[in-house]
């Protein structure tokens, strides 16, 4: 995030949209991107103090934009019975565009 355009924003909007699903009882689920430019467990990697997945959240690690791609994403939504997600990324408008489009392929909205 140190490098995130407008980063304060982001993560408040992130903050309260998960505060949000959780006192509805809607299941948030975490995507957390590895690469060569960021590396598992490195400064960079972690996650900011204020977006951390609470007891039971789930938390699904990717290596492509798509979270979708080579993940249990797909299977993790259909145990749900998703159909609608709110897709929020912290870094990039990259991935969240992928993984929107990889959604809108499956069927959802």
């Amino acid at each position: 995030m140190a490098e995130a355009w407008d980063a304060r924003r982001v993560v408040d909007n992130i903050t309260r949209a998960v505060a949000r699903a959780r006192e509805s009882q809607v299941p948030v689920i975490w995507v957390q991107h590895e690469g060569h430019d960021l590396p598992r467990e490195s400064t960079a990697w972690h996650l900011v103090p204020e977006l951390r997945p609470a007891n039971g959240e789930i938390h699904i690690h990717k290596r492509f934009e798509s979270s979708f791609e080579e993940t249990d994403l797909e299977p993790v939504l259909a145990g749900l019975g998703a159909t609608h997600l709110v897709i929020a990324g912290a870094s990039t408008n990259w991935c969240i565009r992928a993984t929107s489009y990889a959604a809108l392929d499956r069927g959802m909205t």
